[in-house]
C-alpha cells in the first residue's frame, strides 16, 4: 500500500512540479519508477537555465543521472535528457499539458488523425508538437548513446510525445503516465518491440481521450493504479469499472466540495503526485 496520502488538491494539477523529489540519496530505482517521477520532475521550469535548472540537475545527480539537458522548442514542446554513466542509460521526459498554456490546449484539442511516417495514423497535434523537436534531441541521443539504454516518458501531453518518440527513436523502455490514446490500431501495432509500460490511475479521465469511437487505441502493458493505491496488471474491464464506482464514491465522501480540492476524481486522479505515490516508496 503507499505510504504517500491521496493528493486531492487543484494545486497538484497547476503545479505539478512543486515540493522534494521523491528520489532519495541511496536509492535504487527500477525503470517504471525512474520514468514515473521523472515525468513529474519534467514540469520543472528548467528553461530558466537558472535556480530551476540547477534544481533538475541536482535532484537528477540523486538517480547517478549527469550531463542534464534542457529543450524549449517550438509549438510549447518541452523535455530535459539526462545521461548515467554507471549504466549508459539515456533518459528523456517530456512535459505534459500546463494549464493555461494556450499551446498546449491547442495541441491536445487537435484530435484529427494524419498519416504517420512508419505504420498507421495518429493524432495531428501531437504530430505537430513532435515535429517541433527536429533534430535537437536525436542529436543528443547520438552524441551521449553509442550502445547506451535509452528510457523515454512522460506525463499526459508528454507520454503522447514519449510514444511518437519511441516509435522514431531506438528506445529500449518507455514508460507513460496519465496518457492519452495517440493513434490508430496499425500505429499501435508499429510498438510492438518495445518494452511499453503505461500506467492509468484510477478516473483519471485523460487515458480515455480521444475516444476509441474515432479510431483511436492504446498500446503497451497497462498497469492500473486501484482506487487504494495498489497496481494491478492488465486488468478486466469490469474490475476497473468496480474500482472506478468505488474511488469516486470515497472521493466524494472524503474530498469533493472542500476549498482547493478537485470537484471530482476523474481530474484529480490526473495529477502525477497520484501516480509517483503508487510506484515510489
Amino acid at each position: 500500500m503507499p505510504t504517500l496520502p491521496y493528493d486531492p488538491r487543484v494545486a497538484s494539477l497547476l503545479h505539478p512540479q512543486a515540493g522534494e523529489s521523491f528520489f532519495k540519496p541511496g536509492g535504487h530505482y527500477d525503470d517504471v519508477q525512474l520514468g514515473v517521477e521523472a515525468s513529474r520532475l519534467a514540469y520543472i521550469r528548467a528553461e530558466d537555465r537558472g535556480a530551476e535548472f540547477a534544481r533538475l540537475a541536482t535532484t537528477l545527480r540523486i538517480a547517478g543521472f549527469g550531463q542534464m539537458e534542457h529543450f524549449n522548442l517550438a509549438l510549447g514542446t518541452q523535455a530535459f535528457s539526462a545521461f548515467r554513466v554507471a549504466d549508459r542509460t539515456a533518459l528523456v521526459a517530456f512535459r505534459g499539458t500546463e494549464i493555461g498554456a494556450l499551446q498546449d490546449i491547442g495541441i491536445d484539442a487537435a484530435a484529427l488523425v494524419v498519416p504517420w511516417e512508419g505504420a498507421g495514423q495518429v493524432h495531428a497535434g501531437f504530430a505537430a508538437a513532435f515535429a517541433a523537436i527536429g533534430d535537437t534531441i536525436p542529436a543528443w541521443i547520438r552524441e551521449k548513446c553509442g550502445d547506451c539504454r535509452l528510457v523515454l516518458c512522460g506525463h499526459s501531453l508528454g507520454g503522447a510525445l514519449a510514444v511518437l518518440a519511441a516509435s522514431r527513436w531506438n528506445a529500449a523502455r518507455l514508460v507513460t503516465i496519465g496518457q492519452p490514446r495517440v493513434g490508430d490500431a496499425d500505429f499501435i501495432a508499429s510498438l510492438a518491440g518495445v518494452d511499453y509500460t503505461r500506467l492509468i490511475n484510477c478516473c483519471d479521465l485523460v487515458p480515455r481521450l480521444p475516444p476509441p469511437s474515432r479510431g483511436y487505441a492504446h498500446g503497451g502493458t497497462a498497469h492500473y493504479i486501484t482506487h487504494a493505491g495498489t497496481v494491478l496488471v492488465n486488468p478486466h474491464v469490469d474490475e476497473v469499472n468496480n474500482d472506478r464506482h468505488l474511488g469516486r464514491g470515497q472521493y466524494f465522501e472524503q474530498f469533493a466540495g472542500r476549498a482547493g480540492n478537485a470537484p471530482t476524481r476523474d481530474v484529480a486522479d490526473h495529477a502525477p503526485v497520484n501516480y509517483v505515490r503508487a510506484v515510489l516508496p
